[in-house]
């Protein structure tokens, strides 16, 4: 009944049904149709077994070694019990169908295609059966669903209409309360046109007297402006006689504290070139004396190296004579005689008369320049003195400045 049936006419068929209910009879009906073309490829004969599923046979079942024991082919078939996936990837088989394999794998074995056929029209009819009565509770289902989807429906309708005759009375309400309301505002624009008009010759009236009292403002402020600026113009004309008083006497105050600084500051300057006159000569004095003490120190440095020549001469001639009167047999030579000896003995000695008066040069050479470095101290503080003494009579006025110019000249020079 379904074999010949394409996959188009099945879907069209069920197209009214549950999207779960359609799904399963799909499932069902293309086992169906499996198990169909394995029916026509067992009648075909026994070359065609070959293309038969693999089937597993599992012995240990006990419900299905039972029914086995009693008949070969006493096998009860569930069309619920089976379930293949359309598109053919995977299938899964329960009990019932995992017995139908096996007395289906039995009967191939056997060679009875007739008891297969009546095996599979019997499983076909009770599965036919099945599928009839998932049909007919769908449908039964569907209409009962409709029914319940009707009466909600009716019922929302029933509150719709309900909650649009409420909108439309408080609609009505409100037009009778905005009429009232536009009343009111009209007779509330007649009381304020009223009152505006009076208002209006109100303000008038006080317009006109503001104005006048402005009027009267202004000829009092003019006369009282008139009085400030006759006033303001003789205090400046006041103010710029005192001012022209004052210059000119400030001009003359000005001039006799200049003479009176003038004449403070000559006071200062002469007593300061006094003052610096009396210390250049006390400075002057004091180069004087270092400069004598310099001198007598310098004769005594060249009395004193003139004595250590004398007696160095002095000793290097007697180290010549005793040279000369040593006597030359003892000094041991190859060649005999007192040739080489003799010589080198007076070098020898003139080397150490040479090395002593070096020794007496460098020891008065000494004496000077501790002499020297004595004096050094007592020079730079009179140098330092000269300098500040310099430095003072720098900042003098220049009439104070030029006389003792020449004096400090001489101290610089020395």
């Amino acid at each position: 009944m379904w074999s010949h049936l394409s996959k188009e006419d099945l879907e069209e068929s069920t197209k009214q049904l549950p999207a779960t209910k359609r799904q399963e009879i799909l499932s069902l009906i293309a086992e169906i149709q499996r198990w169909n073309q394995v029916k026509d490829e067992v009648d075909a004969g026994p070359s065609k077994t070959a293309y038969l599923p693999p089937v597993q046979i599992d012995p240990g079942d006990d419900q299905r070694a039972s029914r086995a024991s009693s008949h070969p082919y006493n096998v009860a078939f569930e069309s619920d019990d089976a379930s293949i996936s359309v598109d053919g990837k995977k299938s899964r088989r329960d009990n019932a169908g995992t017995n139908f394999t096996g007395v289906l794998a039995a009967l191939v074995d056997r060679e009875d295609s007739n008891d297969l056929q009546k095996i599979l029209d019997d499983w076909y009819r009770g599965l036919r059966q099945a599928l009839l009565t998932a049909n007919a509770a769908a449908h039964e289902r569907l209409i009962s669903g409709l029914n319940r989807s009707m009466q909600d429906l009716m019922k929302r309708e029933q509150q719709e209409s309900d909650r649009l005759h409420s909108d439309i009375d408080s609609l009505h309400t409100l037009c009778r309360s905005y009429s009232r309301a536009i009343h009111q505002r009209d007779q509330t624009i007649a009381n304020l046109s009223q009152a505006l008009a009076s208002q209006k010759e109100q303000t008038v009236l006080a317009q006109n007297f503001s104005a006048m009292k402005t009027e009267a403002t202004d000829r009092r402020r003019e006369a009282i402006q008139e009085r400030l600026a006759t006033s303001f113009y003789q205090k400046k004309l006041a103010q710029k006689i005192w001012l022209g008083w004052r210059s000119a006497q400030r001009e003359d105050w000005k001039q006799r504290t200049e003479k009176a600084c003038q004449q403070r500051a000559e006071e200062v300057c002469h007593k300061m070139a006094d003052q610096y006159d009396s210390r250049i000569a006390e400075l002057e004095e004091i180069i004087r004396k270092l400069r004598e003490d310099n001198n007598r120190l310098r004769e005594e440095r060249d009395r004193v190296n003139v004595k250590a020549r004398g007696a160095l001469l002095r000793g290097v001639s007697v180290l010549k004579d005793e040279a000369e009167q040593f006597p030359a047999n003892r000094i041991p030579s190859e060649g005999g005689g007192s040739g080489p000896g003799s010589r080198k003995e007076s070098k020898d000695a003139v080397s150490g008369s040479d090395a002593s008066d070096r020794t007496v040069q460098s020891r008065s050479g000494q004496d000077s320049d501790d002499r020297e470095e004595e004096a050094k101290p007592v020079r730079s503080r009179h140098s330092s003195q000269a300098r500040s003494s310099g430095s003072q009579n720098s900042r003098k006025p220049s009439n104070s400045s030029n006389r003792p110019s020449s004096k400090n000249d001489s101290p610089r020079a020395s």
